[in-house]
């Protein structure tokens, strides 16, 4: 395991975790944050933290606080 990839393990983890609970789709969020899905997906599939303005865009398509993904 490389530095730091629990973390970004646990990141996507938990966007999982909100995306099944909100019954969405990576397209739906994909569209709610304005990228295209094959961008968010990459970032899942490599385990790839997004930028700040993305990761707010991305909780807010979740319908969580920023800081819900972060912890």
């Amino acid at each position: 395991m490389r530095k730091g990839e629990s973390c970004k393990t646990a990141f996507w983890d938990k966007v999982e975790m909100y995306r099944q609970q909100k019954n969405l789709t990576y397209r739906a969020i994909a569209r709610t944050m304005g990228k295209a899905e094959t961008t968010v997906s990459s970032m899942r599939q490599f385990g790839t933290e997004p930028r700040i303005s993305d990761g707010i865009r991305l909780a807010d398509a979740l319908g969580v606080d920023v800081r819900e993904l972060a912890e």
